[in-house]
């Protein structure tokens, strides 16, 4: 029985087009908490989301000591594959937050077979800094729509 729940909320979360994942990132003591957002490929261009080909968008929010990677890449088939935070960490010495994202396989043997079309998701990283916000942030992004982007706080 607790299988059949478990199934289902993760069927309901998957399928809303919206996958939340949070936390915080051990070991680094300048990190307070992350939260990233993927969007399913049909995310609304108003929002401010770069396209799959474009460079990754970054923004700084000094009140609330918050960096917002804001972008969108390739992943593979829309039936077995999602966009993915491999990687976020910062570096006290260059004061520098670097990001990666991927996609990852989410298939598994009671999903069936994959679809064979090639699907982008959009994402969004909020970083949230226990102290200060960083001099420096990279973003790369993995995959058949690999790109970096390297962006100084103004």
């Amino acid at each position: 029985m607790k299988r059949r729940v478990f199934l289902s909320v993760t069927a309901l979360a998957l399928g809303s087009g919206c996958l939340n994942i949070g936390g915080t990132a051990e070991g680094f003591d300048s990190i307070a908490d992350y939260e990233f957002t993927i969007y399913e490929s049909s995310f609304d261009r108003t929002t401010n989301f770069p396209g799959p080909t474009e460079q990754p968008i970054v923004s700084f929010k000094p009140e609330s000591k918050q960096v917002i990677v804001r972008g969108a890449l390739f992943v593979g088939s829309s039936t077995c594959n999602k966009a993915d935070l491999k990687d976020v960490s910062y570096s006290e010495t260059s004061q520098t937050l670097t990001v990666k994202v991927g996609s990852t396989d989410t298939s598994s043997w009671f999903s069936g077979s994959c679809t064979g079309d090639e699907s982008a998701d959009a994402y969004r990283l909020v970083v949230t800094m226990k102290e200060q916000l960083p001099t420096t942030v990279r973003v790369k992004q993995t995959g058949s729509s690999a790109k970096s982007v390297t962006v100084r706080r103004p």
